[in-house]
């Protein structure tokens, strides 16, 4: 817990601002998605679909590292800190996108059955339905992390108890 006196981001407010990041991250997004795809079966490599999720994780994991937050937080005037009230250690911020990565493997695993691209489609295909049902886990997961917050003072979800972090309306 921050010994100072802070206020907590609701998870209304919480909800609206990862809307306003998925908004502002649309177009780079899709770009990278579509280039990363044709790169992959141009050169049948698996890992060009995986360079797309160490960007998109390492942009979001040096924000919040380096200026405490997303853009959609920093447009909000929201922080994510520690409990010492500094902006999280590196270790933090990819513990808080931990249960997203989990998601993003699934997410590529199922990205190279699909595309049947190389000998490790052949490995993964004959995991499919394994692959399914962690899918299915990891989503459940997810969602439970994000109601998470309704259930404790701090409004902290399972990512935020995971990484020891806050979010906080910046204090002037």
């Amino acid at each position: 817990m921050i010994k100072q006196e802070v206020e907590y981001v609701s998870f209304v407010k919480r909800a609206l601002i990862y809307l306003v990041d998925m908004i502002i991250m649309f177009v780079p997004l899709l770009l990278l998605y579509r280039k990363t795809y044709f790169l992959a079966l141009e050169y049948q490599s698996s890992f060009i679909l995986l360079s797309k999720w160490i960007i998109l994780f390492g942009f979001q994991i040096s924000c919040l590292v380096l200026f405490g937050g997303t853009i959609g937080k920093l447009i909000f005037k929201i922080k994510v800190v520690n409990a010492a009230g500094n902006n999280p250690t590196l270790l933090q911020a990819a513990m808080r996108y931990s249960i997203l990565m989990l998601s993003a493997v699934l997410a590529l695993t199922k990205e190279i059955i699909h595309t049947e691209l190389g000998p490790l489609h052949n490995i993964l295909a004959s995991y499919s339905n394994l692959i399914n049902i962690l899918s299915t886990l990891v989503f459940l997961i997810t969602v439970y992390d994000g109601f998470s917050m309704l259930f404790n003072k701090e409004r902290r979800a399972l990512h935020d108890f995971m990484a020891n972090t806050f979010v906080i309306k910046k204090q002037r």
